[in-house]
């Protein structure tokens, strides 16, 4: 089994919903995790998980050494177009591992290894391309494609990393030129693009996804009643389409920063738990069948009931559903 790492630099307060992220952390012991982090809060981290304490001058300090002239670093939040450089700067932590990766902490994991196989990661030198996620082959090599392939028309490394302007390098960024994502694939670099995750929109209370939104939903209705369920296998999106509850498993759930609502006593050893829109958690218990799992949802979340019913509709089309639904009851009784 090749051995990987996510290299995670956070710097200022973490996130109220990182407990969140360790918990499916936790669920993926095979795989690790390695935080520079000044944040002190004494979290109950995972085995998988090693946090570093340091500074962000000491972490630029180390990327500056991979350079032999002044880098533009002067913000955490630039550290996005020093994530091709990672493989480099934080070599001495990352001997022993085939694999490093980086990734944000506003995401949810499932099942890491029923997605990234041996065969899929043999046969590829990147698996995936977007700054959310990606992982890179731990050689000479590939950690040093940032500078030395050739960019083919894309942004030229040095103008990225002497200025102080977010980029999006690590990512196909071709509204600025094209990052190294772009690169890598015109240079016939093995890359594996499929959509794995759940990316979703930002902006929407429901889970609405980014791509492919009718692979899933057939209405708007469907995609604000559709919501996550993590168990000790995986993570699932469930959601209706004609009709019917279905699911899905992801790699993981991207919440592009939406503000999500942890119940009080949530635990990093939380195992099993409902992510309702707009990013309400909500722990289960027992064996959950589709049903159950769909009853859970409705007497969780009330709001987005009512949201359902009412968004959208005209008095008409409300008072129609309406008698529609009496005629029903009325029948069961």
């Amino acid at each position: 089994m090749h051995k990987l790492v996510f290299v995670i630099p956070y710097f200022g307060k973490l996130p109220t919903t990182f407990p969140l992220w360790l918990a499916s952390c936790r669920q993926n012991p095979s795989v690790d995790f390695l935080i520079f982090t000044d944040d002190r809060t004494g979290y109950d981290y995972p085995e998988n998980v090693r946090v570093e304490y340091t500074t962000f001058e000491a972490v630029r300090e180390l990327l500056q050494n991979c350079f032999d002239f002044p880098i533009a670093l002067s913000k955490p939040y630039k550290l996005c177009d020093y994530k091709p450089v990672y493989g480099r700067a934080f070599a001495r932590w990352l001997e022993g591992y085939d694999f490093w990766g980086h990734c944000d902490i506003d995401l949810v994991w499932g099942n890491i290894r029923a997605f990234f196989t041996d065969d899929l990661l043999e046969r590829h030198e990147r698996i995936l391309w977007q700054g959310h996620c990606s992982l890179y082959r731990n050689c000479d090599r590939v950690n040093n494609y940032y500078h030395t392939l050739d960019p083919k028309g894309c942004m030229d490394w040095k103008t990225v990393y002497t200025s102080e302007a977010n980029q999006s390098y690590d990512e196909y960024a071709e509204h600025n030129g094209g990052g190294l994502s772009l690169i890598m694939e015109r240079n016939g670099v093995p890359m594996y693009k499929e959509w794995l995750f759940a990316d979703l929109c930002v902006g929407l209370r429901r889970f609405q996804l980014s791509y492919s939104e009718n692979t899933y939903y057939t209405t708007d209705a469907d995609s604000r009643s559709a919501f996550f369920f993590r168990d000790e296998k995986g993570l699932y999106l469930l959601y209706r389409k004609y009709g019917q509850l279905r699911r899905k498993e992801f790699l993981y759930a991207h919440f592009q920063k939406r503000p999500v609502q942890l119940p009080s006593g949530f635990s990093t050893r939380s195992s099993r738990y409902l992510i309702l829109p707009p990013g309400k958690v909500r722990p289960v218990s027992g064996d959950l069948s589709d049903r159950r799992t769909l009853r859970q949802f409705r007497r969780c979340n009330y709001g987005q009931l009512f949201y359902d019913l009412f968004d959208g509709l005209t008095v008409v089309s409300f008072c129609k559903r309406a008698v529609r639904k009496l005629k029903r009851l009325s029948k069961k009784n």
